[in-house]
């Protein structure tokens, strides 16, 4: 049988195809296939039949040629079909095996699956939001994501090739190696960085050569990832010393890192004493921070010392400005220290606090240091300068008062800091105006603020501080609001105020539930809907069980995607929120979903389907 002949008719029939039924009348390049075929025939009839439906087809007129191509088309097909073949030549042996080091692999649906790869390799915004909430769905078992993930290390954008490195890849465990390594080059970019980076953390003896070779080879972003390696071993000391010296910033900062590690070292100690003495300052702290070696912190303090007396006698307004800003460089130094200089000096700096309130700098002043001095206070592991801080805190400035109440809230019973605190809560705080000078209303405003921190699910894209503009920055203690008195949430439901309320909130507290409710259901009804109000009292709706979350969500899903002018972030945010609900809600948002817009259902559609698994789940 001629085959051949078959299979360019198959081809040519694709093309006509393609290229529309109307052109196959008279086509040429059929026709000279007629005649072979037909010699074919006397050996095999179908061959015949395909002479036959070519010569139909190549002789109808252009309204007829749609079913006759359609009629050829099947005709080849079949024939094709039946010449297949099954099976392989050949001895039947085992593949290898590698272990991905994934202990439960998953099927994510296609509607996940395509828009995580897109995020993976392609560009524009949005991205990292995908993979992130993929990431946390354990989307990234799916192995059918590994080598886009791979890929993933050179993206454009830092943030998201940095998030695969240090959280999704790690997941796959040695088995991606070999894939690392065959894409490693050098001197390499920013990708080859993250990709030694992934391979030291994956197999730190398997790698070390990869290490060697970057200081040798390696452009400065793979010579700072290789001093990120080391450290652990004082074989490392060397590699290290060098570095420290580097021409490039990056790479003497790297270097410190690793040498802040090696605890016992006189030379050690000399890089550092040298850096901290440098214009590097405000680089070196946090590295000298962790280092552990008495004759450093004896120079720290000597140097720590000195820098404060001369901030008193210093005499020249220009000169003073920048002794200001050098010691609150200086400062962090002391972080995560504990011994008995570093809290002398600290609670030194801290009783003279009056005094250095008064000194004027430009970008840095006295009362930026007193700020630095109470903000370390706070959140030390130091029982002295805990009661220290705590015991002062209604003698505090305003700016400062927010420092003394966390410190209080650690040092105290949460009822005596409800009984010392609270009172502050019933000054008025006017909702508008211009910059507020009196200081109760500063204080009540700074307790407000500290408890609002408290929030265990905060995140900064939602949340706006109405008066931040009058408050120091304050990174967030280690109290959640489990550890408060109960009372702090009575008063503020009592307050109406939501903000509070959210922050503060227990699953099992009565009052607040109701508080939520009516609140949505007065937010819901106001003629322009603030769907980012709707969404946090429904994200607190589900943090504590509402039996109304999902009633609420359907609500603002609806308010939202009615407006005249809907907004892209009131609607993602509502989808956030799908995949926390009860598992009964996924029948009422699946009814839901053909009245949306196609865009926010794309945005739905994901969190559904892990409600859906989590449904699941719990039936088993």
């Amino acid at each position: 049988m001629s085959i051949p002949l078959v299979i360019q008719t198959y081809d040519e029939v694709r093309r006509l195809a393609i290229a529309g039924s109307v052109v196959a009348a008279g086509d040429f390049r059929l026709k000279k296939l007629i005649e072979p075929l037909r010699k074919s025939a006397e050996k095999a009839p179908v061959f015949g039949k395909v002479a036959d439906g070519i010569d139909k087809l190549v002789g109808s007129p252009e309204k007829e040629t749609g079913p006759a191509l359609l009629e050829l088309g099947t005709l080849v097909n079949a024939i094709l079909y039946t010449q297949g073949e099954t099976g392989a030549t050949g001895d039947i042996t085992d593949l290898p095996a590698i272990d991905m080091g994934v202990r439960t692999s998953s099927q994510a649906s296609a509607r996940v699956l395509k828009p995580l790869m897109e995020a993976l390799t392609t560009t524009g915004s949005g991205r990292l939001e995908i993979i992130t909430e993929a990431h946390k769905r354990d989307a990234f078992r799916d192995l059918r994501l590994v080598n886009h993930a791979l890929r993933a290390l050179d993206d454009v954008y830092a943030e998201i090739a940095d998030f695969v490195g240090d959280n999704v890849l790690p997941i796959y465990g040695k088995a991606i190696i070999p894939e690392l390594r065959a894409a490693m080059k050098f001197p390499g970019k920013q990708g080859d960085a993250r990709r030694l980076k992934l391979l030291y953390r994956l197999d730190p003896k398997g790698s070390r050569d990869l290490v060697e070779q970057a200081f040798a080879d390696g452009s400065k972003e793979l010579k700072v990832a290789a001093l990120g390696c080391l450290g652990d071993s004082k074989e490392d000391l060397p590699h290290l010393l060098e570095q420290s010296s580097a021409k490039a910033r990056d790479v003497r900062m790297a270097a410190l890192q690793g040498l802040s590690k090696i605890h016992d070292d006189d030379l050690v100690v000399e890089v550092f004493t040298k850096a901290l003495a440098g214009k590097d300052l405000e680089y070196v702290v946090h590295p000298a921070s962790r280092l552990r070696n008495p004759k450093l912190l004896a120079w720290i303090l000597e140097s720590a010392k000195q820098q404060l007396a001369d901030l008193f006698t210093c005499k020249e307004k220009d000169k003073l400005k920048a002794q200001l800003i050098r010691f609150n460089e200086f400062l962090p130094v002391f972080d995560s220290r504990t011994d008995p200089g570093t809290e002398a000096f600290i609670a030194d700096c801290f009783a003279r606090r009056a005094k250095m309130q008064m000194l004027k700098g430009d970008m840095i002043s006295g009362a930026d240091i007193n700020a630095t001095i109470a903000s370390h206070m706070s959140v030390s592991k130091s029982p002295r300068l805990l009661e220290l801080l705590a015991g002062e805190a209604m003698n505090l400035s305003p700016d400062l008062i927010q420092f003394g109440i966390a410190a209080s809230m650690r040092n105290s019973t949460p009822a005596q800091a409800f009984d010392r605190f609270s009172p502050l809560l019933k000054v008025k705080i006017p909702e508008k105006g211009g910059k507020i000078k009196d200081d109760g209303v500063l204080r009540a405003i700074a307790l407000r603020e500290l408890l609002i921190d408290f929030r265990v699910d905060y995140h900064p894209y939602r949340w706006r501080r109405h008066y931040s503009s009058y408050l120091s920055d304050l990174d967030s203690p280690e109290i959640k609001p489990a550890d408060l008195d109960p009372r702090w949430l009575d008063v503020a439901v009592a307050m109406a105020d939501l903000d509070l309320v959210t922050s503060l909130i227990r699953p099992d507290h009565k009052a607040s539930r109701e508080f939520l409710a009516a609140k949505f259901q007065s937010v819901a009804a106001q003629k322009t809907v603030d769907i980012h109000t709707l969404s946090n009292i429904i994200d607190t709706m589900v943090r504590i069980n509402h039996p109304h979350a999902t009633d609420c969500w359907i609500t603002a899903m609806q308010k939202a995607t009615a407006s005249k002018k809907p907004t892209y972030y009131g609607t993602y945010w509502l989808s956030r929120s799908v995949e926390s609900l009860p598992v009964e809600a996924a029948a009422k948002i699946e009814a839901l979903l053909p009245s949306l817009p196609e865009r926010v259902i794309d945005e739905v559609l994901p969190h559904l389907q892990a409600l859906k698994e989590r449904a699941t789940a719990a039936k088993k």
